[in-house]
């Protein structure tokens, strides 16, 4: 059921512009301002939500810019959606549970109706779970052996997504960093404790500076929302 919701969604991509009030009125809007002028920049199409993250508003771009086509922005989330899956999956055969356990976690995310809805919509709430679960994963699986990179450098890739994705990603990131260092510290491994974290924080900070550089630069931030230049 999972497999035919998400080729029902990717039909949809193909056969339909795309719709859905945020996605036509700020989140696409500021990708087509960004192609348009070949550059990044707070676009005056965008006045409601300039103070929003645009790291999802990336995504789309790209996929706007190799593809030719606006209407493929709404296919960026479907690949989110199964990588949320693959995530949910990772975090059951971790906790125990059996190979066909996984795969019911995984079949029940991708058979949320919220996530099957917004699956194929520029919106931005799919990325921001998936590479949240992501990142659970990861620093799940941290905490059922020795932590290392291949562990962690995915985790920091992905909390750092949700960074730039929504504005609750500043919470999300905060949980993930202090149970990573809560982690460290229980193992009581020193040298592994300062190793990790220089493996964790660099792929966080990169990605920050990437996804984030409108909390700074942006001159049409309202003050109210501006965390860093209050006008």
């Amino acid at each position: 059921m999972a497999a035919i919701g998400l080729l029902w969604r990717g039909l949809l991509v193909y056969a339909m512009p795309p719709y859905g009030y945020d996605a036509l009125n700020y989140h696409l809007p500021t990708v087509v301002t960004w192609i348009q002028g070949q550059r990044i920049v707070a676009t005056p199409l965008n006045e409601c939500c300039a103070h929003y993250p645009a790291g999802g508003e990336l995504l789309f771009a790209w996929s706007v810019i190799f593809l030719q086509d606006v209407a493929w922005a709404d296919s960026v989330q479907i690949g989110f959606a199964v990588a949320g899956a693959v995530a949910v999956g990772g975090i059951a055969r971790t906790a125990g549970f059996t190979p066909a356990g996984g795969l019911a976690a995984s079949s029940l995310f991708l058979l949320t109706p919220v996530v099957l809805a917004q699956a194929n919509t520029a919106y931005v709430d799919v990325i921001f779970a998936s590479a949240f679960l992501i990142a659970v994963h990861f620093v799940h699986r941290c905490m059922s052996g020795a932590p290392t990179a291949s562990l962690l450098f995915p985790a920091g890739l992905a909390t750092a997504i949700c960074l730039g994705s929504k504005p609750n990603g500043v919470l999300a990131t905060v949980i993930l960093i202090l149970s990573v260092c809560l982690l460290l510290l229980a193992q009581r491994r020193k040298g592994a404790y300062l190793a990790s974290i220089i493996e964790f924080s660099p792929s966080s900070i990169s990605r920050t500076c990437g996804f984030s550089w409108w909390l700074v630069v942006s001159p049409k931030l309202d003050s109210a929302w501006q965390p860093v230049l209050p006008r």
